[in-house]
């Protein structure tokens, strides 16, 4: 459960204590906007699990909604089998593949990037609206691309996006006939 350590009109402060560790999140406004930071504490060791730059108070509420879910326990995170996730891909080369993966019938284009090494870093660029989804989907790829099976440490690093766009433009070559000498070739005609 959340609860509110902290509120001003320059700072927020959050925390959620579980089992073996607490979430925090700490909205401070600095000159140029506000600086919100989401951090997981255990013990005396705290790792940085994301940190945001915002315009104003608005836009900070908002967030903090986010994350707040984000870590929420909601069903369909526990049970992997009830989203349907299709995966293809768009190229491959020796240490990298990059995927596209859609969810259900959403057109919307969801993006990983897996680098193979010793450690395998994997990128994921998926829809906001998809972020209480995150766990299920990570599992769902990690068994698709048997990343599991790799025996290795894997390392995610997730981004979400709120919109894309699409531009088309209808480029033709352009001719300029001035510049262009043609010329026929016709074998000359005999007379004789």
């Amino acid at each position: 459960m959340w609860k509110k350590v902290a509120e001003s009109k320059d700072l927020i402060i959050l925390e959620n204590s579980l089992k073996d560790h607490k979430l925090k999140i700490e909205a401070r406004k600095k000159s140029s906007g506000w600086e919100v930071f989401h951090t997981k504490i255990k013990g005396e060791n705290s790792s940085l699990l994301s940190e945001f730059v915002l315009d104003n108070k608005t836009q900070v509420q908002e967030l903090i909604e986010k994350l707040k879910r984000r870590n929420a326990p909601v069903s369909v995170i526990n049970d992997t089998k009830t989203i349907n996730i299709y995966m293809k891909r768009a190229y491959k080369e020796d240490y990298v593949e990059k995927w596209l993966f859609y969810i259900g019938d959403n057109k919307n284009r969801n993006v990983v990037i897996v680098k193979y090494g010793d450690i395998v870093n994997a990128d994921i660029i998926m829809e906001e609206k998809l972020i209480y989804l995150e766990k299920a989907i990570i599992s769902q790829i990690e068994d698709r691309l048997g990343l599991k099976d790799a025996g290795r440490e894997i390392n995610y690093e997730v981004f979400y996006y709120k919109r894309h766009s699409i531009i088309k433009k209808n480029t033709e070559p352009e001719y300029n006939m001035d510049l262009m000498d043609i010329e026929f070739g016709f074998p000359p005609d005999d007379e004789n």
